[in-house]
């Protein structure tokens, strides 16, 4: 018998048996096909996908999966349990860019009149 840290627990191992037999084929997947911009005059198809506000920012524009058939006149994908949203996780920060032109200095041609 051999034994095996897993963590800080030490468990025995028996001896390492024959693999087993191979399971049944799985359903297919989902194919994503783009539906645009949401909105909710439109009805969606299960696997398409849409851009509308992220659960985070309101003004910030995610990615939601359709997960069910969606009916037209439907809740927004972030109201929705039928949507799944998409978060890419943050990249590295990047490089700076190069410095910009000068720009063109303001005139002052007196005071505004109404």
């Amino acid at each position: 018998m051999e034994f095996v840290c897993v963590g800080k627990i030490i468990k025995p191992q028996g001896i390492k048996g024959e693999p087993g037999q191979q399971g049944p084929k799985g359903e297919p997947g989902i194919g994503f096909t783009y539906a645009g911009q949401w909105a909710s005059v439109n009805a969606y198809s299960r696997g398409n996908y849409v851009f509308a506000p992220s659960t985070d920012d309101a003004n910030v524009q995610s990615m939601w999966f359709a997960i069910a058939d969606i009916a037209a006149g439907s809740a927004e994908p972030r109201n929705s349990a039928d949507w799944v949203e998409f978060k890419a996780l943050k990249g590295e920060k990047g490089d700076s860019g190069e410095k910009g032109e000068a720009g063109t200095g303001l005139v002052n041609r007196g005071n505004w009149v109404q």
